[in-house]
């Protein structure tokens, strides 16, 4: 098959993860797959063995300048996914959109190949938060995504009947378990507790609960070091912390290990799959988090939302021992297997072969 996969941009996104991952399986599947992105765009924060087209707002392939001043026009990549689609010369078997914000784009392009909608995400819950009236555009264009006739496909069972989203074809995201497992971990500390998270600056992540937790629990034990990644995401004044800034899986995976504790606490769309989740039970971590698949109380430990009390109740447990550690961890381990890429793109394409 010759597989297209239009995007408003590469980024760091787990959702790019995703995408450049299945595309990698469908390459070595003896498939061709081609991304098709503005020439703004940065390269792929994760690596991809697919073609990457990069297009001009007139949908001409250009040679992409690394060089060049980035900056987010979503004008610019509706444009680029539009006119690209139109004016490709390769005549390609499926288009797979991920983004709501490139439905409409792909659909008005008039390009004929089977369209596929995986959707990663309720994405109009995300704009709901965020203030200005450019948001409140993208709320509604993202509502009306779903409406496309789009072959859709959801990455966690809670989108299958949610709201404007109706389908019965579930394929979750992947984990690489040679990165993501419970090897080669830093061991304990018998008088240390190492409690960690990836700071986030979307309210929905909840990363400022985390934060106000971390700072009570300062104020009250000595025991515990915080280990925060990417910490310019959000607000840590007051708070004494280490900071990193683990780049790409394989140090992921590492600031994993490090730690004793990690945390979680997204405020939305409970039920979903939550990459850090899945990649810090993957590791052996123990994991602290809202309710988010595959994560319950035989596996890790649920806090309410929007809790700091929640979430500082939790440690002081982990601290007080009042529970199995490593029962927890070692179920979370068998919980994620289901992850796999190679099943999960073997899903992916029976799906889209069927229909």
């Amino acid at each position: 098959m010759k597989i297209l996969i239009p995007i408003l941009g590469f980024s760091k996104s787990g959702g790019y993860r995703v995408l450049s991952n299945f595309a990698n399986e469908f390459v070595k599947d003896g498939h061709e797959v081609d991304f098709l992105v503005n020439e703004n765009s940065d390269v792929p924060y994760f690596p991809t063995i697919a073609n990457i087209a990069y297009v001009n707002i007139f949908g001409e392939l250009k040679k992409h300048n690394e060089e060049i001043k980035k900056s987010e026009s979503y004008f610019k990549s509706f444009l680029s996914i539009l006119l690209g689609c139109y004016r490709s010369k390769k005549k390609y078997d499926v288009v797979i959109a991920n983004h709501s914000l490139t439905i409409i784009p792909v659909y008005l392009s008039t390009i004929r190949a089977k369209k596929v909608y995986y959707i990663q995400a309720y994405e109009p819950e995300y704009y709901e938060l965020m203030a200005g009236t450019k948001n409140k555009i993208f709320y509604y264009l993202s509502r009306l995504s779903y409406k496309f006739p789009f072959l859709k496909i959801v990455n966690s069972s809670i989108y299958c009947n949610y709201k404007e989203i109706v389908t019965p074809y579930i394929v979750y995201p992947g984990l690489d378990f040679s990165l993501y497992n419970g090897v080669n971990r830093k061991k304990k500390s018998e008088k240390i507790l190492t409690v960690g998270t990836i700071a986030r600056a979307e309210s929905q992540k909840g990363t400022s609960y985390i934060i106000d937790a971390f700072l009570a629990l300062q104020k009250k034990y000595e025991n515990i070091e915080f280990i925060i990644a990417f910490p310019s995401n959000t607000d840590t004044k007051n708070l004494k912390y280490v900071s990193i800034n683990p780049n790409g899986d394989s140090n992921i995976a590492m600031f994993y290990k490090s730690l004793d504790v990690y945390i979680s606490a997204g405020i939305v769309q409970f039920g979903a799959v939550h990459y850090p989740v899945i990649e810090s039970m993957a590791c052996g971590t123990f994991t602290i988090t809202t309710p988010y698949y595959p994560a319950n109380d035989s596996n890790s430990y649920i806090i309410d939302s929007k809790s700091v009390s929640s979430i500082v109740k939790a440690i002081e447990k982990i601290l007080h021992q009042e529970f199995e550690w490593d029962k927890r961890t070692e179920k979370a381990s068998d919980d994620v297997k289901e992850f796999s890429w190679a099943y999960q793109y073997q899903n992916l394409l029976r799906i889209i072969e069927s229909n």
